[in-house]
């Protein structure tokens, strides 16, 4: 039976794919109602707002859009109020408050390709070389992500771990109680996109990924996907919520203190431009919610 769960949760799971930094109104309650899904929001309305129904004397839409004021203009937000759409970073599980550099348990997949490594000449997979620091957006100090572009200034993929061993050092046990986890990001664009109709703006446009595990060196299939498209502000919020628990202790998606190694996965795929990505905390949660604390 808790087989047959957790599948149909897996395919919820896999299912709850928000679509992001848009200001959807259907995404605050799909995220709420579903423990599983990957939630992302936006620092400013991107989407029209909708169109009322015609009435009976059969209003045109442009009739009934409004009347074009600057009030029905999405208008963009200064990256100083990020740190107001932040939802968990109080009584999270790590923070970079006060840190100098980067953690050592966070650093790139690294994984080999045909012999080669990211950075290797000749190489022709699909990650990327990082750089992590600690840098302050909106008065916090974040975990910095700086994607390193190829020589023809095109960009692969980032792949992003976290050592749960690393993090766990000496209290290794709390691992095997984590049900869920969830991120702040905030995405900073440091280059202007370009929409389909060939206008470019500082903005992130579109950007997203996946979040899971990656324990004994496997991927899983427990990956969920986020994605966003933000063409008002130059930053974007983006909220992460997964459920490694619901797969049971026995799944090789489940954090284990037993395994060879466990690691917390954030990637982020098909980047245009150049956009800095920033992680402002980790929560761990137990199956009843309560948050899991790193000493």
């Amino acid at each position: 039976m808790k087989k047959l769960l957790a599948a149909a949760l897996a395919v919820i799971m896999t299912c709850s794919v928000m679509t992001a930094c848009g200001n959807d109104e259907s995404s605050s309650d799909t995220g709420s109602s579903n423990d599983s899904s990957t939630t992302t929001t936006t620092p400013a309305a991107t989407t029209p707002a909708e169109t009322p129904a015609s009435s009976e004397e059969g209003d045109s839409p442009s009739e009934s859009e409004g009347d074009g004021s600057e009030e029905d203009v999405p208008q963009p937000r200064d990256i100083s109020e990020a740190a107001g759409e932040l939802k968990y970073l109080e009584g999270a599980s790590i923070t970079f408050d006060g840190m100098e550099e980067a953690p050592a348990y966070v650093s790139m997949f690294n994984e080999e390709k045909g012999g080669l490594l990211p950075g290797d000449e000749g190489y022709t997979g699909d990650e990327a070389i990082l750089e992590f620091s600690i840098e302050e957006v909106s008065g916090v100090d974040m975990l910095k992500v700086n994607n390193v572009p190829k020589d023809d200034g095109t960009y692969n993929g980032s792949k992003i771990r976290f050592d749960m061993a690393k993090i766990f050092e000496g209290q290794e046990d709390k691992m095997n109680d984590i049900f869920t986890v969830k991120a702040d990001l905030i995405l900073v664009a440091k280059d202007e996109a370009t929409n389909d109709q060939g206008e470019s703006a500082l903005v992130p446009g579109w950007v997203g990924g996946s979040f899971g595990t990656n324990n004994n060196g496997e991927w899983n299939g427990n990956m969920i996907e986020w994605s966003g498209n933000e063409w008002t502000s130059e930053w974007c919020y983006v909220e992460l919520k997964i459920t490694p628990g619901i797969y049971g202790a026995d799944s090789a998606a489940t954090f284990n203190s037993s395994y060879e190694t466990n690691y917390l996965a954030l990637m982020e795929w098909g980047i245009s431009h150049d956009i800095d990505l920033y992680i402002a905390d980790l929560v761990f949660e137990t199956e009843d919610g309560t948050v899991i604390t790193v000493d």
